[in-house]
């Protein structure tokens, strides 16, 4: 038996494991050029559900534009983890595209890591560190002082 809850209505469960899932850093969460633990754990208002945006759908210069444009939200760039390695970090990547249960307003490409089956400080933080490690490792994918520019950080270097 699975340890999450079942899936809503419209959600599925991400199957490629080299996509990319785009994840948004606020820049309270960086530090020196990198972020915190803090961007890979969701808040108390995500419901145990981490928002990220699928690569296939959205690239992280398009994400990071509709993040901090459309949405009007803080932004220090964009980093990722591939559905690989949140399915080894004992975790889940949901599509809810379609669901009901999306935010409003929905970025392109939503999508969420899944720590609902995770019900200590510690085990969250834990798995955070894990896909923080699996995100520093592979860089930064759209940096802010990118924006603007034609040529993203990660396909100028």
């Amino acid at each position: 038996m699975s340890p999450f809850p079942p899936l809503a209505e419209g959600e599925t469960t991400l199957s490629d494991s080299t996509e990319v899932l785009l994840r948004s850093v606020h820049p309270s969460w960086v530090d020196q050029g990198k972020p915190t633990s803090l961007a890979f754990k969701p808040t108390g208002k995500d419901a145990g559900c981490l928002s990220v945006a699928r690569s296939t759908v959205v690239t992280p210069q398009e994400h990071f534009d509709e993040f901090t444009g459309h949405l009007g939200l803080s932004s220090d760039g964009i980093w990722g983890v591939s559905v690989d390695e949140v399915q080894s970090a004992s975790s889940r990547a949901i599509d809810d595209q379609l669901s009901s249960s999306r935010p409003d307003p929905c970025p392109r490409g939503h999508s969420y890591v899944d720590y609902r089956d995770l019900d200590t400080g510690g085990a969250i933080k834990s798995r955070a560190r894990v896909l923080l490690a699996a995100a520093v490792y592979r860089g930064p994918l759209f940096d802010k002082s990118d924006a603007g520019s034609l040529i993203p950080k990660s396909a100028a270097s």
